[in-house]
């Protein structure tokens, strides 16, 4: 009886760790800007919650500001690039651009390729 009771402990414990496993790594494979689903947000508000761009392009055509912003993640192994773009500072659309894969690269450049993209925030 006590080793019944012991095993159920145990498989019990190990289930309870599996579904932390997978609700981390689902939430880890998440673009930061998957939660978005409304547009119009001011981008003011957008960079305090989002913080800087990595780049941006600004274009005035027949006196509406036009800004594109965009912002790269690296989300388990895949560099994510989005483009978010706002006219008159209102958010209008929020668009992947590229997802590029560089699991076949050695670990070592991926992490320098990381220190760069978190350098140039950090200077922005």
């Amino acid at each position: 009886m006590k080793r019944l009771l012991f095993l159920i402990l145990i498989v019990s414990l190990f289930q309870s760790c599996g579904v932390r496993t997978l609700e981390t790594s689902v939430s880890e494979r998440l673009s930061k800007f998957a939660k978005i689903d409304v547009l119009g947000i001011d981008k003011y508000d957008f960079l305090s919650e989002y913080g800087d761009p990595e780049s941006k392009d600004l274009e005035e055509i027949e006196g509406v500001l036009k800004e594109d912003l965009y912002y790269m993640e690296n989300i388990r192994g895949m560099f994510v690039l989005t483009k978010v773009s706002f006219l008159n500072s209102k958010l209008t659309s929020i668009k992947t651009n590229k997802i590029r894969s560089f699991n076949n690269l050695p670990s070592n450049i991926l992490e320098e390729i990381d220190k760069d993209v978190n350098q140039l925030k950090n200077e922005g």
